[in-house]
């Protein structure tokens, strides 16, 4: 192992259970504060630009679509693995499955 002069070296202690417990709460929170309004808000909006008649198929196309672009830009910028693109791709391939299969009904 390498030790960069002026870093401290990493830790040898675990962390505490209940270190652990707070980190995931916060997790916990910021995932409800930043998803919450974005699940509520979205279909209205998708309704009032696409219509009642394809709010489905639109909320569909764009949950699917915006991860999937995601994924290929922070792939082209070099962030992320192939793995992660794959996973994206999976992603993509079965929002746009689910979306077909609801708006047959």
């Amino acid at each position: 192992m390498t030790v960069i002069e002026g870093l401290p070296e990493e830790p040898v202690e675990p962390v505490s259970r209940s270190w652990t417990a707070a980190i995931s709460l916060a997790n916990l929170g910021l995932f409800m504060a930043y998803f919450g309004p974005l699940a509520v808000l979205m279909p209205d909006q998708i309704q009032g630009i696409s219509g009642q008649a394809h709010k489905v198929l639109a909320f569909g196309l764009v949950t699917a679509l915006a991860p999937a672009i995601a994924a290929l830009a922070v792939t082209y910028v070099g962030g992320y693995t192939t793995l992660y693109f794959c996973v994206g791709a999976i992603v993509l391939l079965g929002s746009v499955a689910v979306s077909r299969i609801r708006s047959v009904k």
